[in-house]
């Protein structure tokens, strides 16, 4: 469970596609060595999923296939270690509250969750373990390396991410990586244009969320370093699915930080673009247009869902004077949740800080005329207007 996804493409019979579902659930079940069942959301899911790849195979790279091959074995490895997880059924009561840092792509949710998860009282996954299929204790030197390996190696594919999205092994990270097992994740809108898979996403009811999530609320179990942790978790990708999230996990706290419209869909379409060429034959054309339609179809879904919960399940955060004052915007923070940030943290949070100087300016796309700011984001922002 540690292929680090730059090995030999798996093939199957002459003129199968290497994202053949029945020959990628066979390779998964026989590295598991047992079945790994599907139900209805993750079978539409992995099906779509594989056709849309299939579609784009003259655009991928052989090294691009090989590293989403290796991907989605990967993904049904992990959704057969969370199938042991009760929480893959029903989330644990006694489960301290959640804090979900949510916001569109390039918002600050990275300096916010890697800033506080320097307090020790608080879990946050990292990289290797959002990324594997659960390890045997004696193979976690083995999976941080092969985690480490792939990081290394895609930042020579496409630089432009690593300079977008720094990031290491052993580093706090986004949490999508546990929602993927639903085979109900935008996420995988990053690899290539998935029109039909897209469009099945969008169309996806609150039970399909709700499914999505507990199965998501069973990963966070799987890698818990404590039995009840609490968790500091963030992913523009919860966007998508806030409601299954507010179901799935009704005593979390949502902080929802907010940037300037235009600086954010400039830079998420570099995003966009820096995540798609690791997979592409050549350099994907920068798209404001199909960031802008990711983002409308994601805070729609978000709107929607703060509208319809209770107010108090809400924080938001200024972008600017989260980046003025990260560790002052932490500690009112904690005053708003009616926690205290201790001495401890404070000085770790600090340290971090001196170590991790922001970056002089971010890469964009573009131009500020080819901004593409989707209506959903600009009432995203209004829940920020006192700010």
């Amino acid at each position: 469970m540690t292929n680090s996804g730059f090995g030999r493409m798996a093939q199957g019979s002459e003129g199968v596609s290497p994202f053949d579902t029945t020959r990628l659930l066979d390779l998964a079940q026989s590295e598991f060595g047992g079945d790994i069942a599907l139900d209805d959301l993750g079978a539409q899911g992995f099906t779509l999923l594989c056709a849309d790849l299939d579609d784009q195979a003259e655009r991928l790279s052989f090294m691009g296939k090989k590293l989403l091959q290796r991907a989605l074995v990967e993904t049904l490895l992990k959704r057969a270690c969370t199938d042991r997880a009760p929480a893959a059924q029903s989330p644990a009561p006694s489960r301290p509250a959640p804090i979900f840092i949510v916001a569109p792509f390039r918002s600050g949710t990275t300096l916010l969750h890697r800033l506080w998860s320097q307090d020790p009282k608080v879990q946050a996954p990292a990289t290797w373990q959002v990324s594997l299929a659960n390890p045997e204790p004696s193979q976690t030197d083995a999976a941080i390396a092969a985690v480490a390996t792939y990081l290394e190696r895609t930042a020579q594919i496409s630089p432009a991410l690593a300079r977008l999205h720094p990031t290491g092994a052993t580093l706090p990270e986004e949490c999508f990586g546990l929602l993927e097992p639903s085979f109900c994740a935008p996420s995988f809108l990053f690899w290539a244009d998935l029109p039909e898979y897209r469009r099945w996403l969008g169309r996806r009811s609150r039970r399909d969320w709700e499914k999505a999530y507990r199965r998501y609320a069973g990963g966070l179990d799987r890698i818990a370093a404590r039995q009840t942790p609490q968790w500091i978790l963030k992913s523009p990708f919860h966007l998508w699915g806030l409601q299954g999230v507010l179901d799935v996990f009704p005593e979390a706290r949502i902080i929802q930080i907010h940037r300037d419209p235009a600086k954010v869909m400039a830079s998420t379409a570099a995003l966009l673009q820096a995540n798609r060429m690791l997979f592409a034959r050549s350099t994907p054309p920068a798209d404001p247009s199909a960031a802008a339609d990711l983002m409308q179809t994601a805070l729609s879904a978000a709107n929607t869902a703060r509208a319809g919960a209770d107010p108090a399940r809400f924080i938001d955060v200024d972008y600017d004077g989260l980046t003025r004052d990260p560790v002052g915007t932490i500690d009112r923070l904690y005053g708003q949740l009616g926690q205290t940030l201790g001495a401890e943290a404070r000085q770790r949070m600090d340290t971090w800080l001196k170590d991790n100087p922001a970056p002089a300016s971010v890469p964009q796309s573009g131009t500020a005329a080819e901004t593409v700011v989707p209506p959903a984001l600009r009432a995203f922002n209004e829940a920020a207007s006192g700010l």
